[in-house]
């Protein structure tokens, strides 16, 4: 397996992953599409950093239909494509992407409309950092009671292991349970991206 992460792992660091691990749901978006942000400055085609010969990986950010975001995650050959849609709200002083898978990579998973989030910061020298929700912070909210969800189970030569958190909490809950936690605990480590431009 070349990455452990579902979504997470397309979307940050290459489309060459195998779909069949953890990572963090939700029912709910951390807002709606009719109050979302407008952020001309995250439109556009983004290159992972480190720029690794064998690890060609963009990210490009598209103006979709409807008020939403139309994200596209591909490597430099363009052999394997994964699509999203999504749109920006914004909790406190922080920016988060709300996206749904919509497709392009072979999974042998079912996802239908939940959400996965991505807090991100974009910088004056152009530079694009995303991170995504620790699967093992909110694994342990949901196991202790303090965030709705649940953890779907996976059946593996050893037994029973967790896999999928999906968080069931409304939009308010969700919101008031990151004003009451820190983004160093629930946040993973942040990926960056550098802006690619046209050159005349």
């Amino acid at each position: 397996m070349k990455n452990n992460k579902i979504l997470i792992g397309i979307f940050l660091v290459s489309l060459m992953i195998t779909l069949s691990s953890c990572v963090v749901t939700s029912d709910n978006p951390l807002g709606n599409i009719d109050s979302s942000i407008d952020d001309p400055d995250l439109k556009g085609i983004w290159r992972i950093i480190p720029e690794e010969q064998d690890d060609e990986s963009y990210l490009s950010i598209l103006e979709g239909k409807n008020g939403y975001l139309q994200l596209i995650t591909f490597t430099g050959g363009i052999d394997e494509v994964a699509v999203f849609r999504g749109f920006v709200t914004q909790v406190g002083e922080d920016r988060y992407l709300n996206l749904q898978y919509v497709g392009g990579v072979e999974s042998n998973m079912e996802f239908g409309n939940e959400y996965i989030f991505m807090h991100y910061f974009i910088n004056s020298a152009d530079r694009l950092t995303l991170a995504a929700w620790n699967e093992d912070f909110f694994k342990k909210a949901v196991k202790e009671g303090r965030l709705k969800g649940n953890i779907k189970k996976t059946k593996t030569s050893l037994g029973f292991a967790d896999s999928n958190v999906r968080i069931q909490a409304s939009t308010d809950e969700l919101i008031k349970f990151l004003n009451n936690n820190s983004k160093k605990e629930y946040l993973d480590e942040p990926t960056m991206f550098r802006r690619m431009r046209v050159e005349n």
